[in-house]
């Protein structure tokens, strides 16, 4: 059974740092991205020509999924780094890479307008 938590004035400063504190994967969203570097010699774009930019995902594993018709109750087990697992939802943002959509067997990832598609397996 879970013990509920006191409002903040009545938690002392020891039960305070027993508290679990944030997730250090899921951050606020910040899109990971790098622009081309061009040579000294290369003619200079025009004012209207868009910039080249390539966007970079976290690595990310796809260990397992539990899907469900209902969106909000699909969840998915990825490892970072190839290390830690932990629990996403569709929505949730993990190192810059937002989780749009969990299917059977699938996570599809987007950071910015790139889109990058997780499938079990090695």
């Amino acid at each position: 059974m879970v013990k509920p938590v006191p409002p903040p004035a009545q938690v002392s400063e020891a039960e305070r740092r027993s508290l679990p504190g944030p997730n250090p994967f899921l951050q606020p969203f910040k899109p990971v991205t790098r622009v081309e570097r061009v040579p000294a010699d290369a003619r200079v774009p025009d004012a209207g020509e868009p910039l080249r930019v390539f966007t970079e995902f976290p690595e990310l594993a796809l260990e397992s999924v539990r899907w469900h018709p209902d969106p909000s109750r699909r969840v998915a087990n990825l490892l970072v780094d190839r290390g830690r697992g932990i629990t996403v939802r569709e929505g949730d943002i993990v190192r810059g890479a937002l989780i749009h959509r969990i299917d059977p067997g699938t996570v599809e990832l987007r950071v910015g307008t790139a889109k990058k598609l997780l499938q079990m397996g090695p």
